[in-house]
């Protein structure tokens, strides 16, 4: 497993599309998304462990806690 979660690349695809990467204890934030339902994608990098995806509903100015990712 991996077990430092930093540097992992998060994509959300929905009414927005982002990217960014984790921090180091696996959390990440994106601003100013649109409401609507959005399936989130944890990547790793080239040699680690795959990736992984879940779907997540967003409410307007409100935080989305996103269920544990774990890369297979």
């Amino acid at each position: 497993g991996v077990s430092d979660a930093s540097g992992l690349t998060v994509t959300v695809e929905g009414p927005n599309r982002a990217t960014g990467v984790t921090a180091m204890n696996g959390t990440f934030a994106f601003q100013g998304l649109l409401p609507g339902l959005y399936r989130v994608r944890v990547s790793a990098p080239n040699t680690l462990e795959g990736s992984a995806e879940r779907e997540v509903a967003a409410r307007a100015n409100a935080t989305t806690t996103v269920p544990t990712i774990t890369l297979t």
